[in-house]
């Protein structure tokens, strides 16, 4: 095995914070990673100005580059070095060079973004070049500025095409105020664009690689202020709507960091700044949310620099030429009308390229224990699962996801000695965890339940502690079809795997796993592809069954909490994240928003039953009934008294209790 040493070039211009954060991490790491045959080493280097000849041999693997978007020497370094040596670079130098504010604006128009309306005007005054006179007096034409004005309406934004940094951004009340901005203006080709005013929120969504940052901004406070520290300030889908907008849009123009701003209004959420390849890192501007830059920097070079990226050859090409598999998976052309609602709307990411899938994805978005690298999801044997009685079955191979588990009697497998349901198990790999996901099923025909594991529980902890078996006659009869999935959450916080900030992002992450991986294979093995799913769950599980229906009412239609733990604060003992918040209906469904997320919620039923016994605490239940209360959303707690304890003899009595309950609604 050999030591391979990866160097990653710094192409600096002003930058002061970033570089020695950046630096001095990955030196003090050490980092060793075996691949293939070799184990890879990194190291960091600053570039210099110099003469260079065109055949001057390979230097870097990997160019961070903060200066050719205005140092043309650099740039054309970066360009020889991507042409003749496959360099790979943090952007793509072309595309960077090429696309300016007007021409981003343009394309993300194309795909159907609701970017504000937009007009070029001719600068107020030229440079003297040959030619010039004689070009003017022959084709521009004398044009109406306040007609354009009158079409765009009031206020409206002035600013230079290749803008950047706030520079010469003039915010127009009326006509008088855009004709002398206008005659301010000089030699710069400026944009009028339409205000997006008022607005309730403007957003800066920084993307680096397939990893996203959220930040509340507020652009009239001082420069150290603007990036805030608020929380909770986005529904679910909010976020998962701009993250993809800005995944999309760095996807298209194949830029691997970038900074996208967005304000919202009445409901919609409106891109207006979106050409920023070389976005602010300077810890004054960013303060808190600076380690993670850093630390998002690191994991996307870490990974980049060995293998080259994820968007591929950054030699020059139509920016767009990988934009249709990339955004039109779902069906419609490069012109279909809503293409942004559709690649934006839940669903695959943008950058899920099977290059990346069994390495980073989001698992990038997981610092592990405070430094980067490949999160691997080791042998589970060794786990614990206090509430599910034994330790968890060994990895059982890493099976391809047939999504289709078979519903016929002659191939859906074997029974079990003294179960009457046909049973069969299916796993995958999840692109967005990196790890197997085991996907258990019991009988052929009926409601689909989704029922979740305790804890530390595996697909199959609720056949071994008799769940199946409660509910024989409603498999029999063809009434319920049960599904369980592994509580990959509940046993990441249980091994205490990786950092705090790692376990939080695995609870969010796993969410999304059963939304677009787990409910798309009970939709396909029940042969209909809008069914209604039920949720059920006890303890930990019933805080996922929960989660499940407020944040995907679109799917599921019922829950059934029994002897839920929905606080999960207390056991985390540190800062919460985004992830956490976003995870933990306690935390975020108080403060929702989105009217059309509760308002289908409000068409879903959730039944909190729970015992008054040993290790209950019907408190939480109540809690969460008040949560759903204050938005309309229907509830109901049962009590079981103080004769129950927290086990499975009062589960298995709940749920053949409340089975018939389930099968209501859609």
């Amino acid at each position: 095995m050999a030591d391979v040493t990866k160097r990653i070039g710094l192409s600096l211009g002003a930058d002061i914070c970033w570089p020695i954060a950046f630096t001095e991490i990955l030196n003090r790491l050490d980092l060793a990673i075996p691949t293939g045959a070799d184990t890879v080493r990194f190291e960091v280097e600053r570039m210099t100005i110099d003469p260079f000849p065109l055949r001057e041999p390979k230097r870097y693997d990997l160019v961070i580059d903060r200066l050719t978007h205005w140092y043309h020497t650099r740039r054309e370094w970066i360009k020889k070095a991507v042409m003749m040596d496959d360099v790979y670079v943090f952007n793509n130098p072309w595309s960077v060079q090429s696309m300016e504010k007007s021409t981003s604006y343009a394309v993300m128009m194309r795909l159907g973004f609701p970017v504000p309306d937009t007009w070029l005007v001719p600068p107020h005054s030229y440079e003297p070049i040959a030619d010039l006179e004689v070009t003017l007096r022959s084709y521009a034409r004398h044009f109406d500025l306040g007609a354009i004005g009158r079409e765009l309406g009031y206020p409206m934004f002035m600013k230079p095409y290749d803008g950047g940094g706030w520079r010469a951004v003039s915010r127009l009340g009326d006509e008088s105020a855009l004709r002398e901005s206008y005659d301010r203006s000089g030699k710069l080709v400026m944009l009028l664009q339409a205000a997006v005013d008022p607005f309730d929120r403007f957003v800066r969504c920084i993307g680096l690689g397939p990893q996203t940052h959220v930040v509340l901004y507020d652009p009239k406070a001082p420069l150290h202020d603007r990036y805030t520290v608020a929380h909770g300030f986005l529904s679910p889908e909010e976020r998962r709507l701009i993250d993809s907008t800005t995944l999309i849009i760095n996807a298209f123009f194949r830029w691997d960091f970038n900074s996208c701003e967005l304000l919202h209004r009445e409901g919609t959420w409106h891109p207006i700044d979106f050409a920023n390849p070389c976005p602010d890192s300077q810890v004054t501007s960013l303060h808190y949310h600076f380690p993670w830059l850093i630390k998002a920097n690191i994991r996307w070079a870490v990974f980049s620099a060995p293998v080259g990226g994820v968007l591929g050859d950054p030699r020059p090409e139509a920016p767009a030429a990988g934009v249709g598999p990339l955004l039109w998976r779902r069906g419609g052309g490069d012109d279909a009308p809503g293409a942004h609602r559709r690649a934006a709307s839940p669903g695959p990411c943008p950058l899920r390229h099977r290059r990346l899938r069994r390495v980073l994805r989001h698992a990038s978005r997981g610092p592990g224990r405070g430094y980067p690298r490949v999160v691997r999801h080791g042998g589970r044997s060794g786990c614990r699962a206090p509430e599910g009685g034994r330790p968890l079955p060994a990895s059982r191979g890493r099976g391809v996801h047939r999504r289709v588990l078979p519903t016929h009697s002659a191939v859906a497998g074997r029974r079990r000695r003294g179960s009457p349901a046909v049973k069969e198990r299916t796993s995958w790999v999840s692109p967005r965890l990196g790890r197997e996901v085991s996907l258990v099923r019991w009988g052929t025909f009926g409601r689909p339940v989704l029922i979740f594991p305790t804890a530390g529980g595996d697909a199959e902890e609720i056949e071994r502690f008799h769940i199946i078996d409660t509910l024989k006659d409603h498999l029999a009869a063809g009434t319920l079809k049960i599904f369980s999935v592994d509580n990959m959450a509940g046993r990441s916080m249980l091994a205490q795997e990786g950092s705090l900030a790692h376990r939080m992002w695995v609870l969010n992450e796993f969410q999304h796993v059963l939304r677009h991986e787990v409910v798309p294979a009970i939709c396909a093995d029940c042969r209909t592809r809008d069914i209604g799913i039920a949720t059920a769950g006890s303890s930990i599980g019933a805080f996922q069954a929960l989660s499940a229906i407020c944040r995907f009412p679109d799917v599921f239609t019922r829950a059934l909490c029994m002897s839920g733990t929905y606080d999960l604060e207390r056991f985390l003992g540190g800062p919460l994240t985004q992830d956490f918040w976003y995870a933990s209906p306690l935390h975020w469904l108080g403060e929702c928003s989105d009217e059309a997320l509760l308002d289908r919620l409000r068409s879903r039923f959730v039944l909190l039953a729970s015992g008054e016994g040993r290790a209950e605490d019907i408190g939480e239940s109540w809690r969460v009934a008040d949560v759903l209360g204050r938005h309309g959303v229907p509830n109901r707690v049962d009590s079981w008294g103080p004769d129950w304890d927290h086990d499975w003899p009062l589960w298995r009595n709940m749920l053949h209790r409340y089975a018939e309950e389930l099968l209501g609604g859609e």
